[in-house]
C-alpha cells in the first residue's frame, strides 16, 4: 500500500509538471503573437524599428520609447471568440491609440491551445466571448 501511494503521488506530481508545462507554452505562444502584432503596429505608429519596440515590450524600460508608448496608447484588449465549431477559437487584437486610431489582428487557436483560465472562463459562464486588457510590462497605460 506505502509502495502505491508513493507511485501515485509521484505520477500526480510528473502530470502536474507536464500540465503546467504546456500551460506555459499556451500563454508564451499567445504572448509571442501579441508582442509581435504590437511591435508591428507601434513601428508603424511611431516610425522606430520593430526591434526597439519589441525590446521595450519585453521589460527594457530604460529605452525612451517607453514614453511614447505611453503618450499614444489608450488601450490594448483581447477578445477570445469561440468559434460555430466550438473546437477553435479566434483570438482579436485590438489597440486604440489616442489619436483616435486603432488596429486590428486576428488569430485562430485550438481549444487544448488555449491557456486554462481562457477555457474555464468559457465553461463557466456559458458565453462565446471573453475580453482581457492587456497589460505591458512596467508601462501604465492612461
Amino acid at each position: 500500500l506505502i509502495i502505491l501511494t508513493l507511485v501515485v503521488t509521484v505520477g500526480l506530481k510528473i502530470f502536474g509538471q507536464f500540465i503546467g508545462e504546456i500551460e506555459s507554452k499556451n500563454r508564451n505562444d499567445i504572448d509571442s503573437w501579441v508582442d509581435k502584432n504590437v511591435s508591428l503596429s507601434l513601428s508603424k505608429k511611431l516610425n522606430q524599428p520593430i526591434e526597439e519596440i519589441l525590446k521595450v515590450l519585453q521589460g527594457n524600460l530604460k529605452s525612451n520609447l517607453v514614453n511614447l508608448i505611453n503618450q499614444s496608447i489608450l488601450s490594448v484588449n483581447l477578445t477570445f471568440t469561440r468559434l460555430s465549431n466550438r473546437r477553435d477559437v479566434e483570438i482579436r487584437l485590438k489597440i486604440r491609440y489616442k489619436d483616435d486610431t486603432s488596429f486590428i489582428a486576428t488569430t485562430e487557436r485550438n481549444w487544448d491551445a488555449l491557456p486554462e483560465s481562457i477555457r474555464a472562463e468559457f465553461l463557466r459562464g456559458g458565453a462565446n466571448t471573453t475580453q482581457r486588457p492587456w497589460e505591458f510590462p512596467g508601462i501604465s497605460l492612461s
